[in-house]
């Protein structure tokens, strides 16, 4: 609460009504909202990542809404708004990638965490349809790749 008189010593003369000389005001403080992130990183490629920020807070009691922004393939960030602070998405090439969890309370006050998932190349991995080769017989072998 703050609380505060003006012209006290009533100074001024012209003041026609100094019963509304005394102020008074309720200031409500909230606190900031914390940001709270956890993955499942190192992962393959093509295996799902997990971004969980449901245990970041209002110490106020309030809901927090999410947006993550997230590193592409190529660099870009997108921006995702999630109602349950919980996100699933797969990367197809490894690398660093950078997760920027953003939480907003209902005071439209801010917290943001990032962090960086490392994706791993997916060792390769060799399927042979055939039970036997004669010896010095000639064989075709093709070789691709796709997601598992």
């Amino acid at each position: 609460m703050l609380e505060f008189i003006v012209d006290e010593a009533e100074a001024i003369t012209n003041d026609g009504n100094r019963s509304n000389n005394l102020g008074l005001f309720s200031i409500y403080i909230g606190r900031l909202p914390v940001a709270e992130l956890t993955t499942n990183s190192p992962l393959q490629t093509y295996e799902t990542a997990t971004l969980d920020a449901s245990n970041s807070i209002d110490p106020d009691g309030g809901a927090v809404e999410c947006v993550f922004e997230v590193e592409s393939t190529s660099g870009n960030m997108e921006i995702i708004e999630d109602d349950d602070c919980i996100h699933d998405l797969v990367w197809e090439d490894d690398g660093e990638y950078l997760v920027r969890l953003i939480i907003t309370d209902g005071e439209s006050d801010t917290d943001t965490i990032e962090e960086n998932i490392t994706i791993l190349n997916r060792p390769p991995e060799i399927i042979v349809d055939a039970f036997s080769i004669f010896y010095s017989s000639a064989f075709l072998c093709n070789i691709r790749s796709h997601p598992p």
